[in-house]
């Protein structure tokens, strides 16, 4: 057995354990519900979804680049912390499933934070092995400077609209740096969606789309199934599909496409390096090393303040 089989048995291995104490009578005996341990159960999502992709394809985000899944976490990690601070404007959502200790709020927070972008990229991942690769091309059009910007005008209309009326267009949120985003990306030679349907192959956003639905569905139907949903603010209600709307679906089939080009976007701090097989040629000279740690310290920071605010602004009652 090859050290990839070996990887991919021992994440198999982990996957199942990870779910484990979410099903266990043993430590529902003990007076811990299922709730408890949602994070954990979200995470064995991740390592399990991923294994399939590998044993159907022979290549997986997690197994044949392992050294992607932690640069992939700390981004995953920083994104949702815009979207948290966002959040104290947006009431869209709050945390009511979390444990009364801080370690433990913290750490679950923070892990489930850390999971977001891992769980819709292994989705994404694991569509192709299974045959759906969406449409092959569409007709080649030239982007131009005046298409630039217009998404660059569109994405500060959306955020500000977002944010002036949260009640009716807090969703526009979800999509606004998408549009910010990208004409950096494209113009920098980052990764890009954009670049990709000029190209006509609009094949990548159609699965990330779909991702992020199916992302969303396994979500809520592993919330659901712990009791550890979310309390609902703003758009966000317990209602509809799995204990969610139908619109918070369709708004994470955007945000899927929103976090890909926002880590495409982090991803400058690596050259353009990220979780794809590829590797992107980064136009000019990517920042020096020394740039790497204080984005990571600067993430640190962040999260620690977002962790205070949300303590300091949200009832967090222990529902489990």
């Amino acid at each position: 057995m090859d050290n990839e089989r070996r990887t991919a048995v021992l994440f198999l291995c982990a996957g199942l354990l990870l779910f484990l104490p979410a099903y266990s009578s043993t430590f529902l005996a003990g007076g811990m519900p299922r709730g408890q341990f949602f994070v954990l159960a979200l995470w064995g999502y991740v390592f399990l979804v991923d294994n399939v992709g590998y044993w159907l394809s022979g290549s997986s985000l997690l197994v044949s680049r392992t050294k992607e899944a932690l640069p992939l976490a700390l981004g995953s990690l920083g994104i949702v912390c815009v979207f948290e601070l966002l959040n104290l404007r947006l009431a869209s959502w709050s945390y009511v499933s979390v444990p009364f200790g801080l370690p433990a709020r913290w750490g679950t927070l923070v892990l489930g934070w850390a999971a977001l972008l891992p769980l819709i990229f292994v989705t994404a991942e694991l569509l192709p092995a299974l045959g759906f690769t969406g449409k092959p091309a569409s007709k080649r059009f030239a982007v131009s400077p005046w298409l630039l910007n217009l998404f660059c005008a569109v994405g500060f209309a959306m955020l500000g609209l977002a944010l002036a009326f949260p009640a009716a267009l807090g969703p526009l949120v979800f999509a606004a740096f998408l549009f910010l985003a990208e004409p950096v990306n494209f113009w920098t030679g980052l990764p890009s969606l954009l670049r990709e349907f000029s190209w006509g192959l609009p094949g990548k956003a159609i699965r990330l789309a779909v991702a992020g639905i199916l992302s969303a569905l396994a979500w809520s139907g592993i919330a659901g199934l712990l009791g550890a949903h979310p309390a609902g603010g703003g758009f966000i209600k317990a209602e509809g599909v799995l204990g969610s709307p139908v619109v918070a679906y369709a708004v994470f089939a955007f945000f899927a496409l929103e976090a890909y080009s926002l880590y495409s976007l982090c991803s400058a701090l690596r050259g353009g390096r990220t979780w794809e097989k590829g590797v992107w040629a980064m136009r000019g000279h990517a920042p020096a090393p020394y740039f790497k740690w204080v984005a990571l310290a600067a993430e640190a920071a962040a999260v620690y303040a977002v962790l205070s605010i949300i303590d300091g602004h949200t009832a967090l009652a222990r529902l489990f």
